[in-house]
């Protein structure tokens, strides 16, 4: 489910930036809409990946900014709905984590484990299985 909320998030940012024309508003409206939907598309189809999940909550981000950005920016009523729902949509697919299939990597902390412990038990210079 992780992999298709991303890309869903990233179909969201299609509609941000093809929909706003449709709508007619403001021309600020459409500048925001225009900036943040390729931003959700790059976001949305990087964190598909499963090792780019983390990723997704910069989505989640952008849905709270397509919240405030109404208000802030003086969306007409129809620009309103739209900014509305496209938020919402973005946090809770946001908020979708997917299940995790792999380790990958092990992450900063792997910067620390002792190289003994990455390559297996060492003794008198060679390894042991």
């Amino acid at each position: 489910m992780g992999m298709l909320a991303q890309i869903l998030s990233a179909a969201l940012g299609g509609w941000l930036m093809a929909g706003p024309g449709a709508l007619s508003g403001p021309d600020i409206a459409l500048i925001n809409d225009r900036v943040v939907g390729p931003l959700v598309i790059l976001i949305g189809l990087s964190a598909a990946h499963e090792i780019m999940r983390p990723l997704r909550w910069l989505n989640v981000l952008l849905g709270l900014w397509m919240l405030i950005a109404p208000w802030a920016l003086g969306y007409s009523w129809t620009g309103m709905l739209n900014a509305t729902a496209v938020g919402v949509l973005l946090i809770v697919l946001g908020s979708i984590r997917g299940p995790i299939r792999a380790r990958h990597g092990g992450g900063w902390s792997a910067l620390w484990k002792p190289l003994a412990l990455i390559q297996g038990d060492i003794s008198d210079g060679k390894q042991t299985t």
